[in-house]
């Protein structure tokens, strides 16, 4: 597991078609219609600086529940692990660097 939240757990996987490492994003679906999440994603699946939605699928939990997967594009770090390595170094994020972030 990548990591988790209020919003679900992010899984490191590999697409067994593909041979590439992808993270997959499971959340518990809530009612029948597709996600607000989905929607905005399927958007801005051509912007650059969005991380790219490969693929969703449904799946179902022991107990019976629906279970949303977003399949991404796999990212090395991610913005959480960049502000505590700074952090235990007790040093700040360069500028050009959440500049970067920001767009």
């Amino acid at each position: 597991m990548i990591g988790s939240g209020s919003f679900g757990y992010v899984f490191e996987a590999l697409d067994l078609e593909s041979k590439q490492t992808v993270a997959v994003k499971r959340t518990q679906k809530a009612g029948e219609y597709v996600s607000r999440e989905y929607e905005v994603l399927n958007k801005l699946k051509d912007c650059k600086n969005v991380v790219r939605m490969l693929e969703i699928y449904y799946s179902r939990s022991k107990d019976g529940k629906t279970t949303q997967n977003i399949v991404f594009e796999f990212c090395k770090s991610n913005l959480e692990d960049v502000i505590q390595e700074h952090q235990k170094k007790k040093q700040s994020i360069p500028i050009k660097t959440i500049r970067n972030y920001m767009r």
